[in-house]
């Protein structure tokens, strides 16, 4: 399993293959298209983003814990997320009714989001959108959004991951 968290859960004793977004080093996405065009794969920018980039490609289960703001994933997470474009190729495909981009060897994913800080159920509702888009550009074969409270988060996330065991 593979877990992008934008809160500290070291001391939660969770099975996986944490990333906690203050850890690591990942600069803004350039938006330069040098991973589709010059070095396909591969991102032009030399930070952490091409081993979270690898680890996420071949885990069939992650998990994001993320504060909502503005009904969107927050900043450390988002910009750790917008990094993962070397995962995509530039080719387009019709994927249930839709295009989108072909996936660059990622595996077919299980995917629960830990979502707290929403304000409300319209901030909920957007968040949902959001993440129902990100599901079919991220190759997930289902997912699920658990809102709680910013207190109930690591706890929710431990709950989750030991469900997960196999």
């Amino acid at each position: 399993m593979f877990l992008l968290t934008d809160l500290d859960l070291k001391d939660q004793a969770i099975d996986a293959d944490m990333i906690y977004t203050e850890d690591v080093t990942v600069s803004p996405c350039h938006g330069c298209f040098a991973c589709w065009i010059k070095t396909p794969g591969q991102c032009v920018i030399a930070d952490s983003a091409a081993q979270i980039a690898q680890k996420m490609a071949q885990a069939d289960r992650v998990m994001y814990v993320t504060r909502v703001k503005y009904g969107c994933y927050d900043l450390p997470l988002k910009t750790v997320l917008e990094r993962m474009l070397p995962m995509q190729q530039a080719f387009l495909r019709i994927h249930e009714g839709e295009v989108h981009h072909v996936q660059r060897k990622v595996a077919r994913k299980q995917a629960v989001v830990i979502a707290y800080g929403a304000e409300d159920q319209e901030e909920k509702e957007i968040f949902s959108q959001l993440i129902a888009r990100n599901a079919k550009n991220m190759n997930w074969a289902n997912y699920r959004i658990v809102f709680c409270e910013e207190s109930q988060a690591a706890d929710r996330a431990k709950e989750e991951a030991q469900t997960w065991k196999f």
